[in-house]
C-alpha cells in the first residue's frame, strides 16, 4: 500500500466534500466554498492523500492567531497579518481507511511544512470526541472552543524540541 501525500488543488474539492461528509456528522460538515477557502488562503499548508489515484484522505490548514478559531462554516478570504501559529481547520479519512496510519501521514505532511515556516505551534478544534485521538498525537488540550458545541477543545502542538 503506497500512500502518496500531495498538495491540494481547488481541482479537488469535489473529493474532499465527499471525504468530508463520509467522516462528519451533518452539522459538523462544511460547505465545498468554506474548505475551498482554506486551499485559496494557505495553499502551502493544505494537502490530500491519495491510494491508487483515489483520494483517501486530506488535511487542511492555515495561519491564525493562538487561543482561537476562524469557526465552524466561516468562509475565509485571508489570514491575519499577525498570525503567531498555524490552525489545522480539518484532517479527515475515508472510514474505511482509519487506523492504518493515514491521518499520522497527514499530520507529519503538515508539521514538515509549519517547520519550513516561519511558525512552530499548531492549533487545533476537537471536536466529535476526537480530543483522545489528537491527546495521542501530542496535542494539549487549553480549553473549550469558542462557537463550538460544549464538548469541542481547543488544542495545541509546539514543534520545538
Amino acid at each position: 500500500m503506497q500512500i502518496k501525500i500531495v498538495v491540494a488543488q481547488l481541482s479537488d474539492i469535489a473529493e474532499l466534500h465527499r471525504i468530508e461528509a463520509a467522516v462528519y456528522p451533518s452539522p459538523l460538515a462544511e460547505s465545498p466554498e468554506v474548505l475551498a477557502s482554506r486551499i485559496q488562503t494557505a495553499p502551502d499548508f493544505c494537502a490530500v492523500a491519495m491510494l491508487d489515484q483515489k483520494y483517501i484522505g486530506y488535511i487542511l490548514a492555515h495561519p491564525w492567531l493562538d487561543n482561537s478559531s476562524p469557526g465552524l462554516g466561516v468562509i475565509m478570504a485571508s489570514t491575519p497579518i499577525n498570525a503567531d501559529v498555524v490552525h489545522l481547520h480539518d484532517l479527515a479519512v475515508l472510514p474505511q481507511m482509519q487506523g492504518k496510519g493515514v491521518s499520522r501521514l497527514l499530520l507529519t505532511w503538515l508539521e514538515d511544512r509549519v517547520a519550513e515556516s516561519d511558525f512552530d505551534i499548531i492549533t487545533l478544534v476537537a471536536v466529535n470526541g476526537a480530543d483522545t485521538f489528537w491527546t495521542a498525537m501530542e496535542f494539549q488540550d487549553i480549553g473549550p472552543a469558542t462557537g463550538y458545541d460544549k464538548v469541542a477543545r481547543l488544542m495545541r502542538r509546539s514543534l520545538k524540541i
